[in-house]
């Protein structure tokens, strides 16, 4: 997938680029919608995380959901005879929702599914705004989502495996139990809320940039959006660190994960979009 969007990415190679009804064009997104998911079509992904293993959820989160944005590309060529403010609309709507719907979670994996509903609303609203900024934007999204929402489900997972618990108020210790898991669960953790150097925010800024183009009012919106999410998975992140209990942790286990987590903090996919 990569490979092909790096080849033809200058050129709009759309199966659907011809004139088609705003119903037509609404039927043909909505499988999309389903796999990105966006909100209101996303209440499958929480239950199915929560009821997966871990090898399962780090699939769906990093590489299923890729494939309902990578149908999305296909028919993003019909868009251009149509107006597209329902999307963009939903978009808004789903990243300030899934947000908030984060902060009430107690089940860590509820929260990591809640916040990849929150980055597919946003990767919406950058496909949404038709322009080729957008479209790398996004794909810059797709691929620091997909990092950093495996990883996230990874550690989630390992915490679940040792604690025999998901619970958000059982996550705690980790600076005492074992400083190197601490340390890339913050990392991951920062990455999700679009922390610089990382590869979510250099996609965030983009999108931003691409939207403040189009309305001064976008900025608002996605301001909120930024507090609550950064909100969450600070908070996320300060409640596991702390703490007096002792956790048993495999070291070796987590740092396996470091070159998953330098590629998310890597500034080399910058020189292959450009």
């Amino acid at each position: 997938l990569f490979i092909y969007y790096k080849s033809n990415f200058m050129f709009s190679l759309n199966y659907f680029d011809f004139f088609i009804s705003w119903e037509l064009c609404f039927v043909l997104t909505l499988s999309f919608m389903m796999k990105f998911p966006v909100y209101f079509l996303h209440l499958w992904l929480p239950k199915a995380h929560v009821e997966a293993p871990t090898t399962a959820s780090m699939l769906l989160a990093g590489l299923l959901l890729k494939l309902g944005t990578a149908g999305f590309l296909r028919i993003m060529g019909s868009l251009n005879f149509i107006y597209n403010n329902f999307w963009v609309l939903i978009s808004f709507i789903g990243m300030i929702l899934a947000a908030v719907s984060c902060v009430f979670q107690s089940d860590a994996k509820s929260l990591a599914a809640y916040s990849s509903v929150t980055h597919m609303s946003f990767l919406l609203l950058s496909l949404s705004l038709l322009m080729l900024s957008g479209k790398v934007g996004g794909l810059m999204m797709m691929l620091a989502h997909g990092y950093t929402s495996t990883l996230m489900f990874y550690v989630i997972g390992e915490f679940y495996h040792i604690s025999s618990s998901r619970m958000v108020y059982f996550m705690n210790s980790f600076m005492g139990s074992s400083l190197m898991f601490g340390i890339i669960f913050s990392l991951i953790f920062l990455s999700n809320s679009g922390v610089p150097p990382s590869l979510s925010f250099l996609s965030e800024f983009m999108i931003i940039v691409n939207s403040l183009v189009i309305s001064k009012l976008f900025f608002f919106m996605i301001f909120v959006y930024f507090l609550v999410a950064f909100y969450y998975s600070l908070f996320l992140i300060l409640s596991s660190l702390m703490g007096k209990m002792f956790i048993n942790f495999n070291n070796w286990g987590s740092g396996i994960t470091m070159s998953t987590v330098l590629m998310m903090f890597n500034v080399f996919w910058l020189s292959v979009f450009y």
